[in-house]
């Protein structure tokens, strides 16, 4: 019985997304795989609106556009991510 609750309660925390195909509709596309369990990036501090553009560069080009964002170069450097 302890179980199924424990399900049930895991369960509740999932939410229902849409998931679309066209790809016009996003600015920027990453796929990101975390290599160090320690680092915490959250999905505001890698989207579209943080980034100028990549343009090929080993980093890409931050504008910090909020006061508090502070990314590390280690944060984003190659070696940390597939």
């Amino acid at each position: 019985l302890l179980y199924i609750y424990l399900v049930l309660f895991m369960l509740s925390g999932l939410e229902s997304k849409s998931v679309t195909n066209d790809k016009s509709s996003f600015k920027y596309a990453l796929v990101v795989e975390e290599k160090d369990p320690n680092l915490n990036i959250e999905k505001w501090m890698i989207d579209g609106n943080f980034w100028d553009s990549l343009n090929n560069n080993p980093l890409p080009v931050i504008e910090d556009n909020d006061g508090e964002l502070e990314l590390e170069a280690w944060m984003i450097q190659g070696k940390y991510w597939k």
